[in-house]
């Protein structure tokens, strides 16, 4: 029996049903989840109680809710009792836990449950792919699972431990939202790629925790530790920001083939995002221990932490070659490669736009301990602070064959090399960077070359030789009041601080500066809040009205949003500029239903267009009546 509209009202916030929409119970009304889809049509709901279901699921292109008892209650213990374990497949080359067909989209829905057991789909006689969830041709929401110990393995190539989409030029969006992914991998002989996601098409990767993840290969390349994007389609959107991605692993036998513990990104005319994640201790057992921009990408990748993530070859944190990123207000710091590029790794003809990074203690066994540039490549770096590397040459900056950077605005300062270069090194003298209003410790003279019979060509203007005097303890190196390096910069207005002052040197200077909250002297009891902060909501839980609190440290353009839990958009309470200070804004519940809701600031200051600090903060309120 289908129970009819009972739990609709329940659900009515966070599934999008129609009037026709039905709630199918598992094991209740039916005795499986497929049985579940198979009686269900478009809009309906598949709601699977807590148990282990020994099954392989095919969505069979409806555009229905398959969800533990999570969707109704928000209760994350459903989740870990509502387990999907998909090791008895009826057919061995159909292995892949949940299968979204060609006519699936984001209106087919994943969510609440434990995935595992998969071993992948043989879609060609040489590719095995998605060993939890594959979409073939396909889109899907795939929320709030936790998906695990996936295996993919092969005497050929695989594509995604845990997820894949494809064929390439799919243009269906994926969405994989706030899920765990841990302990999948993607093993084979003659190749691997995504040792948890792997996606050809679309795709939207958002708050989700990636970790202990593994790619391998004994004959061939290994790519991409935790997720790879593909490297065929041009034209589609690809965004992966708010997740944690860590201790994932790509590791390749086969000579030095082993690419990106972390994230892949290559091949693509778009502009894909990397924003606001977490990347750290991951490993590469060649190059981009933490990430990889390859063959054309002209990713953004902004406001990321990229730490502790170790290559046993070059680019520890960042490998880029042949690509052109925007790097813009990421810290880079404690990445290790045993060759080259401790923090950065720029090569064959890469360049990248690198603005408002700290790059600091990362190390590199042979050269450029915080940035490594080589053949060809022409970044250009402006208002970066390079602190605290470590190489065998060249702490902060090695040069090869014929590089000609730019420098801007940029603090280069106790940098250390045990052989030579502390902070500057030139392997040959075919490289001409450009250096203008820098802090260089040591100044061009302390510059240090492959042979003495080696000159220093490049520009070099408007440059000092001081202690930037950062303050005392402060881990993230802001400067302090008397820091010669404050209204040190370009002084063009194109490159003035946010606040409309000369440009500062280093990491926190110009229009593209994050704000931070590290002050020399507390402000003054009144004076307008510093950061951004947005407050847990009062009453909570509530019925049916309730107050959000919010404070602005600068005038900013402002969104403030309700979505349910499904990431689906209720209300809009702001959207407007809006000048700096504290706010409260009421929102009335009273056309929703019970369950829970989230609520998300998104802030950006700008002087202008295209410029300035972006910030998301989300926080989690409860309607109950």
């Amino acid at each position: 029996m289908k129970h009819m509209f009972k739990a609709f009202l329940c659900l009515l916030a966070i599934v999008p049903l129609t009037v026709q929409a039905t709630v199918i119970h598992v094991p209740t009304d039916q005795p499986s989840i497929q049985a579940g889809i198979n009686a269900a049509s478009n809009g309906d709901t598949v709601l699977v109680a807590d148990n282990t279901y020994y099954e392989n699921i095919n969505l069979k292109g409806k555009a229905i809710t398959v969800a533990s008892y999570y969707l109704m209650d928000g209760d994350t213990a459903h989740i870990s009792k509502t387990i999907i374990d998909g090791s008895q497949p009826s057919n061995p080359d159909s292995g892949s836990v949940v299968y979204f067909s060609s006519a699936n989209d984001t209106t087919s829905v994943l969510c609440g449950f434990t995935i595992t057991g998969g071993t992948g789909t043989q879609v060609l006689a040489d590719l095995r792919v998605g060993g939890a969830i594959t979409c073939a041709s396909s889109g899907g929401k795939i929320i709030r699972n936790i998906i695990r110990d996936n295996h993919v393995i092969s005497d050929y190539e695989v594509q995604g431990g845990a997820i894949t989409s494809g064929p390439p030029g799919s243009s269906k969006l994926v969405v994989i939202r706030n899920n765990e992914i841990n302990n999948n991998s993607a093993s084979g002989k003659k190749g691997a790629w995504g040792g948890a996601i792997y996606l050809h098409s679309s795709g939207l990767i958002e708050i989700n925790d990636i970790h202990h993840n593994l790619v391998t290969s004994s004959g061939g390349y290994a790519v991409g530790g935790g997720i790879h994007n593909g490297t065929e389609f041009t034209d589609k959107s690809f965004t992966v920001h708010n997740n944690i991605i860590r201790q994932n692993k790509s590791i390749s036998e086969y000579g030095n083939n082993g690419y990106a513990g972390g994230i892949f990104i290559s091949g693509s005319l778009y502009m894909p995002q990397v924003k606001n994640n977490e990347i750290y201790e991951n490993y590469s057992s060649y190059k981009g221990g933490g990430l990889c921009c390859y063959y054309g990408t002209a990713v953004l990748l902004s406001d990321n932490i990229i730490s502790n993530n170790e290559a046993g070859l070059q680019g520890g944190g960042i490998e880029i070659n042949g690509s052109s990123p925007e790097l813009i207000n990421n810290t880079i710091i404690n990445n290790y490669a045993t060759f080259s590029g401790g923090g950065i790794g720029c090569y064959e003809t890469s360049n990248p736009s690198i603005k408002n990074n700290l790059i600091a203690y990362n190390t590199a066994g042979q050269d450029g301990g915080g940035i490594d540039i080589y053949d060809k490549s022409n970044p250009n770096l402006v208002n970066n602070t390079i602190v605290e590397n470590v190489a065998t040459f060249g702490g902060a900056l090695a040069f090869n064959k014929n590089c000609d950077p730019v420098f801007m605005n940029t603090i280069i300062y106790s940098n250390s090399a045990d052989s030579s270069g502390n902070q500057v090194w030139f392997w040959d003298d075919n490289s001409n960077p450009t250096f203008t209003y820098c802090d260089i410790e040591g100044g061009s003279a302390a510059f240090g070359f492959g042979s003495d019979s080696y000159t220093f060509t490049g520009a070099y203007k408007n440059n000092m030789d001081n202690d930037p005097l950062f303050i005392t303890g402060d881990s993230l190196f802001n400067l302090s009041a008397s820091s010669p390096c404050i209204d040190a910069g370009n002084p063009d207005p194109a490159y003035n601080d946010l606040n409309g002052t000369p440009n500062d040197m280093g990491v926190y200077g110009g229009p593209d500066a994050v704000i931070t909250a590290i002050k020399d002297n507390p402000s003054a009891e009144g004076s307008l809040p510093e950061g951004y902060t947005l407050f847990q909501n009062y009453p909570n839980p509530f019925n049916p009205k309730t107050v959000i609190r919010y404070q602005l440290s600068v005038s900013s353009e402002v969104e403030l949003r309700i979505f349910n839990v499904l990431g689906q958009k209720v209300a809009i309470l702001v959207s407007e500029r809006q000048q700096a200070g504290t706010y409260k804004v009421e929102w009335d519940a009273a056309n929703v239903s019970s369950g829970i809701y989230f609520y998300t600031l998104r802030v950006k200051n700008a002087l202008s267009a295209g410029s300035g600090q972006r910030m998301i903060q989300t926080k989690k309120m409860i309607v109950l009546r």
